[in-house]
């Protein structure tokens, strides 16, 4: 071999070598803590109630159809504004509330709440997981979910039922 053929087969390679060390030591965000990986909760309240303490639980069922939590969120000074009241009111009079606007513990860099390993370990077992609320001693569990992120719609209705 020549030298120049030599000079550019190590050039390469120290260029190749560099630019691998580059990438690995950038900071890559994986699928799993990419911005949209977990879940954002709204509550739409119609009912003439204001509520100031919550818990939303993440989890997913057992073969008995148990609820099994795996996490939660504790929301003590919440406002959940009643109907009519509030930063966020729709063209038909009802609150919004957005309660990780009014609270970031528990939730990921990007302000949402993840799964846990367990609740995905569930998810890839059986494609569902599920969502508890305590409002107020008023417990609801949601429908399945089927996706591993998006939004989340707590309403409660006049009466105080609360649906998914």
């Amino acid at each position: 071999m020549d030298t120049k053929k030599i000079t550019s087969i190590i050039k390469s390679s120290v260029f190749s070598l560099i630019v691998l060390l580059v990438i690995s030591a950038c900071d890559i965000v994986t699928v799993d803590e990419a911005e949209d990986s977990g879940f954002e909760i709204r509550i739409s309240n119609y009912s003439n109630t204001e509520y100031n303490n919550c818990t939303f639980y993440m989890g997913y069922k057992d073969k008995k159809d148990n609820f099994i939590k795996s996490d939660s969120l504790v929301f003590k000074d919440i406002i959940i504004y009643k109907k009519g009241d509030g930063n966020h009111v729709s063209e038909n009079g009802f609150s919004v509330t957005y309660p990780f606007s009014q609270s970031k513990k528990g939730l990921n860099k990007f302000g949402i709440w993840s799964m846990t390993p367990e609740v995905e370990s569930a998810f890839y077992e059986n494609g569902e997981i599920f969502f508890k609320v305590d409002l107020e001693g008023k417990i609801s569990i949601s429908s399945p979910k089927k996706h591993r992120n998006g939004g989340i719609v707590l309403q409660i209705f006049e009466n105080g039922e609360l649906i998914w």
